[in-house]
């Protein structure tokens, strides 16, 4: 301790406060040393002299060049400090050489941080803290004093970890907005490019998947290929696969995780051509002034429909759907078909038809669902409950000649008793019988969905 007048005692960090305090004294570093501003750049300290150097220059500087400057003002600097607080202040290029801030937009396309070691940065927790901070700020964007307070105090950075994350990674920019305020913000193309990076691998993945022989391919080459083309680390890509498993399928062959592209996923793209084909088929029945008439087309009631089948309510034979009705009608649309294949998808599509109809009634009426469920009820049950279906019960009639022409009728009759006929007759349907009682069978599938649209759009 040192003492002033009679018995009183003044600490160091007193000192070191009342030092700081005057405007023509400044700290040398953090050597303890203390010089007048006046004596001049002999007792500048390092960091100081290093911007000094690269902004008298204008231009690019090695490191040499640089200790070169500082050493000769300051012969006392180490070389170790000097390129450690290089490395952390400034910018480095392609060749090896370093820039100042003001210098970044001209050497932009040279900076060594970005075209790199852009996987270095994402996996720097460092940076991800504060791209999250920034990320959930309304414009992306906040005051570098509060910012700095944050990363500070809640963190625990210190003020040289967060001078090196600012300045060094072009996730982040500076800018003064109209109130005079220094903020830091999100860059726009990062920005950007966060929000849709999940939906690139995703479709990334999938074109890859498409040109593997069985859409299949070992996870580890999927991983070591969007890696090389996203700046993404392993888990990223692992939770895209796993978030996604109406897409991509897991199994293990010989001791090998391998991806399979699901079916859903190789027909999606042909959606539209299956909504055309499916309008094409049914437009007479739903326009037919006999008919009831809706505020939807036939086009919205399509949209609906694949809607109703994608949606995931937690059930597992609920959920299923995807995988049994749009391959079918892909394949019922758009491949040559022998009758064991016209069999097939009319299976399919009646089959479908009792778990297509609980999806809606869950979605509408999810009690009364959860009732039926318990009560193992079949799916007559479930059209007595949808009332708007068949309240006149004509899917109980015995003779179809005895069915009314109005709601469809005629069709849900079919429908309803299309099992029966399958287990006991199908051997001798001819191939026009076959695909006449499946285009009846999909009127049902497009009646529910128009009966009850405004219902599903709210849910789904």
């Amino acid at each position: 301790m040192s003492t002033a007048g009679i018995n009183k005692k003044i600490s160091k960090t007193s000192t070191s406060n009342q030092l700081r305090a005057k405007p023509n004294v400044s700290a040398k570093g953090k050597t303890g040393y203390y010089f007048i501003k006046s004596w001049g750049d002999k007792n500048t300290n390092i960091k100081d002299l290093i911007h000094k150097a690269v902004s008298a220059a204008g231009k690019p500087l090695s490191p040499r060049e640089i200790s070169c400057y500082v050493r000769n003002i300051n012969p006392d600097a180490k070389e170790n400090s000097i390129k450690t607080i290089v490395n952390m202040e400034l910018i480095k290029i392609k060749g090896g050489l370093y820039i100042s801030e003001e210098l970044r937009s001209d050497y932009k396309d040279s900076i060594i941080f970005k075209a790199d070691s852009n996987e270095t940065q994402n996996k720097d927790p460092k940076y991800k803290i504060v791209f999250n901070l920034l990320a959930n700020e309304p414009e992306k964007s906040m005051e570098l004093k509060v910012l700095k307070k944050k990363l500070k105090t809640e963190i625990g950075f210190s003020y040289s970890t967060i001078t090196s994350v600012l300045k060094r990674s072009d996730l982040f920019e500076s800018f003064t907005d109209l109130n005079g305020l220094k903020k830091i913000r999100l860059t726009k193309d990062d920005i950007e490019s966060k929000i849709n990076l999940k939906e690139k691998i995703l479709a990334y993945c999938v074109d890859l998947l498409k040109t593997q022989i069985e859409c299949t391919l070992k996870l580890s080459d999927i991983v070591q290929k969007v890696s090389r083309t996203y700046p993404v680390n392993r888990s990223s890509i692992y939770r895209v696969i796993s978030l996604n498993p109406h897409v991509f399928k897991k199994f293990e062959r010989k001791g090998e995780m391998l991806i399979r592209l699901e079916e859903q996923s190789k027909v999606v793209d042909n959606w539209v051509k299956m909504k055309e084909a499916l309008n094409e088929e049914l437009k007479d029945f739903f326009s037919d002034v006999r008919q009831p008439q809706y505020l939807i087309n036939l086009n919205d009631c399509l949209e609906i429909f694949k809607k109703v089948i994608d949606f995931q309510t937690g059930e597992a034979e609920l959920d299923g759907l995807h995988e049994q009705i749009l391959p079918t009608l892909y394949k019922f649309y758009h491949s040559s078909n022998d009758k064991a294949d016209l069999l097939n998808y009319f299976t399919q599509i009646s089959t479908s038809l009792d778990p297509y109809l609980q999806k809606v009634l869950l979605l509408v009426d999810e009690p009364q669902y959860r009732k039926l469920k318990a009560g193992k009820t079949g799916l007559g049950g479930y059209i007595k409950v949808l009332n708007k279906l068949d309240s006149s019960e004509n899917r109980y009639k015995k003779h179809v000649k005895d069915v009314p022409l109005y709601k469809f009728g005629k069709q849900m009759h079919c429908a309803y008793n299309s099992r029966n006929k399958l287990a006991h007759s199908a051997k001798k349907w001819s191939n026009q019988a076959i695909v006449n009682d499946m285009t009846e069978t999909l009127v049902i599938y497009l009646f529910s969905t128009f009966e009850y649209s405004e219902e599903l759009k709210n849910k789904i």
